[in-house]
Parts: C-alpha cells; sequence; structure tokens
C-alpha cells in the first residue's frame, strides 16, 4: 500500500509513494468516503510529489468523480487539491467531474494556501 492517510484538524492529507497502481489509488478514495468521520472532513490533500509512476486511465478519474456524486450526499463540503509534478496526471484531472471543487498544484505548498483560503 504505497499511500498513508494523515487525518488534519479540518481535512484529510493522502500522500503517496513509489509505484501506485490504478486499484491503490481507487482503493484510497473508496477508503476516505467509508470513513466514520467522512461528514466531517472539509478537504482532501492528494499529494502525488513522491511518486516514481502511476497507472491510472481517464476512466479511474471519470469513475472517481462519478463515486463522488454518492458521496457528497453525505458530505458536499470537501475541496480536494490534488498536487502532482507530472503533467500527464494533470492532463487527466479533467476527467474528474464531480460536484467537489478540484484544483491542480505542483507544490504542496500552493495546495495548503489554496485550501486555508478555502477554509476561511
Amino acid at each position: 500500500m504505497p499511500y498513508k492517510f494523515t487525518r488534519e484538524r479540518f481535512g484529510l492529507y493522502r500522500r503517496f509513494w513509489g509505484e501506485v497502481s490504478e486499484e491503490e489509488f481507487l482503493e484510497s478514495i473508496n477508503l476516505v468516503q467509508a470513513r466514520p468521520d467522512f461528514d466531517e472532513i472539509r478537504y482532501s490533500i492528494i499529494d502525488l510529489s513522491d511518486v516514481d509512476s502511476i497507472a491510472i486511465t481517464e476512466w479511474a478519474f471519470e469513475w472517481a468523480g462519478a463515486m463522488s456524486f454518492g458521496a457528497a450526499k453525505a458530505n458536499p463540503n470537501i475541496s480536494i487539491a490534488l498536487v502532482t509534478p507530472s503533467e500527464v496526471i494533470a492532463k487527466l484531472a479533467p476527467h474528474f467531474v464531480s460536484p467537489y471543487q478540484l484544483r491542480i498544484f505542483t507544490k504542496l505548498e500552493d495546495a495548503r494556501r489554496w485550501i486555508e483560503e478555502r477554509l476561511s
């Protein structure tokens, strides 16, 4: 499992590293949505900065977006920051059609700054 969840005061930080499969990426989304505190989360930071390779397709982003519509019934107030230096992953992000606001960042600091603005 090349990822770790860290619960923060108002949200969730998810850091991936090494080689990440599409199944692992989608599994992490399912685990977030199944959390008992899911309705309290205001943001999710998905940090792919330390990923060596990730095998993910347009379909996976579409599927994740589709799943978010059901999750938004339990919690419609989540902002998602995706941190990735990969242009390939950034280009897949538009396939994530969701009620949640998603922004792409190349640096974690910029993602955290955006989250802070969203929380205030």
